[in-house]
């Protein structure tokens, strides 16, 4: 049944009275419109439904119209398997190696990025400590936040630990900072 709107009257006009008729009519139509949002019947607990069909909504709406939103958000790449991986870098990418044979590493910084740029590197440095080469065709004056190797653009990570690498363009230097754990 459709609801039919009441046209309420102030006081002394008895032609719409707050009584149990109209108040149970008031009542009814809430609960009714509830039960139909989103196509949902709500009474039927089905609100798992319905809150992925709001994400979904949300996240249709980031990819149409935010391009900024999508700018901000990390990928993270993870190898499982490659003993020498090489890799240049993407901004706001982290790249994660976890295969603990890794014998070599390669890192390119490209030409291009611009202030603001972020990488990082994660992997584990084995009981025989893998060669860390950067390969710089960029250009870009290195600025080492870390142990100071960096000179030869050659890096020996400490043996048996996980290592953190994460490179920042601040428009004038790339940073790079390592972690040992």
């Amino acid at each position: 049944m459709a609801y039919i709107k009441t046209i309420w009257e102030n006081s002394p006009s008895v032609a719409t009275p707050i009584n149990d008729t109209n108040l149970n009519k008031l009542e009814q139509g809430v609960f009714d419109s509830v039960e139909k949002v989103v196509g949902k019947d709500l009474s039927t607990n089905d609100y798992d439904d319905l809150a992925e069909l709001e994400v979904a909504k949300v996240t249709d709406k980031a990819d149409q119209t935010d391009v900024d939103l999508k700018e901000d958000i990390t990928i993270f790449t993870t190898d499982t398997t490659s003993t020498t991986p090489t890799k240049t870098l993407v901004h706001n990418n982290e790249y994660i190696f976890s295969d603990d044979a890794i014998t070599t590493l390669g890192i390119t910084l490209s030409s291009g990025y611009s202030a603001g740029f972020i990488a990082s590197v994660v992997f584990i440095s084995p009981a025989s400590a893998p060669t860390v080469t950067l390969t710089n065709t960029g250009a870009y004056t290195i600025k080492d936040k870390g142990d100071g190797s960096w000179s030869s653009l050659v890096f020996t990570p400490t043996v048996s630990t996980t290592v953190t690498m994460i490179f920042n363009y601040d428009g004038i230097n790339m940073n790079v900072y390592v972690s040992e754990l």
